[in-house]
């Protein structure tokens, strides 16, 4: 698997907002070492959570930074990644998904994940 565009676009957009990894994994609420091993290639395939939140920080939607564009929901079943794509197909369904929310239920299915997260965490 690569992440190449994913490298690629984080790096980009961090040069075009003038902000490091650190500054970006603050803002993100990630760790700087999980951000730092995305950017060198490490992380062979970041949660989409993760990437969610970085897209964010960076002004843009996950679709852009993972290089899925050209999904559209009528193709999503029929949508077969090639065998060197950073996700299944499940996870390219629920990135077609979150495309299909207006910004209300996005923030709220965020704060239901977030909750989520916050009990596991005690």
């Amino acid at each position: 698997m690569t992440n190449e565009h994913l490298i690629r676009e984080i790096t980009r957009r961090m040069e075009e907002k003038g902000i490091g990894q650190k500054r970006l994994a603050l803002e993100a609420d990630l760790k700087e070492t999980y951000v730092r091993d995305i950017l060198k290639g490490k992380s062979k395939r970041p949660d989409v959570f993760s990437i969610g939140r970085l897209a964010q920080v960076l002004g843009c939607s996950i679709e852009e930074l993972v290089g899925l564009s050209t999904v559209n929901a009528s193709s999503v079943d029929s949508f077969k990644p090639p065998s060197q794509s950073l996700y299944t197909e499940e996870e390219i369904a629920i990135v077609d998904l979150w495309r299909s929310l207006v910004p209300n239920q996005r923030e709220h299915l965020i704060g239901l994940f977030e909750a989520i997260a916050d009990r596991r965490a005690v």
